[in-house]
């Protein structure tokens, strides 16, 4: 009978034990993915925090002369990434309107000062004044690039010139980085 009794008491004990330890080991677990969870934004806040953020990289760019100049307005409007390009050369002005849906990106990068953000050709929508440009056939990607040039600050009037290492430089493309990942994630899970 006490042999009996031991056996029960050290299969009890053991129970307990493993108990412990599947409760303690799904504690863990459970408290990490909150964590990551935590510190990764949602694809509505990453939009939400892109579409207030990009407006600081509108630019005033003078090329060649003072007469001959790049605007480029960054916004995003219903999860489209867009780029109002005016060039004003000698008088003559032409505009160029990019967008592309921003779930689209396939790849971003940065490189001497400016940021590359890649998308397949047929979600970039291309309208410009200029009755000379063809869209060549065969491009399977478009490249959306910011410079990040001399840029006018709207409160003072004085240039000044992003580098690859500004905060506000790296906030950006932290954000499309994030948002690059949560565009694949979604792709991923439409294609269920």
């Amino acid at each position: 009978m006490k042999k009996e009794n031991k056996v029960n008491s050290k299969t009890k004990n053991m129970k307990t034990i493993q108990l412990l330890t599947l409760t303690l080991f799904l504690s863990i677990t459970a408290f990490t993915n909150a964590q990551d969870a935590s510190n990764d934004a949602t694809w509505e806040e990453t939009v939400i925090f892109l579409t207030e953020y990009i407006e600081n990289f509108n630019s005033v760019v003078t090329v060649n002369g003072m007469h001959n100049k790049i605007y480029d307005n960054w916004s995003i409007i219903n999860n489209e990434l867009i780029l109002n390009r005016k060039r004003s050369y000698s008088g003559d002005i032409e505009n160029e309107i990019i967008s592309a849906k921003l779930k689209e990106l396939t790849d971003i990068f940065i490189k001497n000062n400016t940021l590359y953000l890649k998308f397949p050709v047929n979600f970039v929508n291309y309208e410009t004044s200029n009755k000379n440009y063809q869209r060549n056939p065969e491009d399977k990607s478009h490249t959306i690039i910011m410079e990040f040039l001399k840029k006018i600050d709207s409160k003072n009037g004085n240039e000044y010139r992003f580098k690859i290492e500004d905060e506000p430089v790296q906030r950006l493309y932290k954000a499309f980085q994030h948002l690059n990942y949560l565009a694949k994630e979604k792709r991923k899970k439409s294609k269920f």
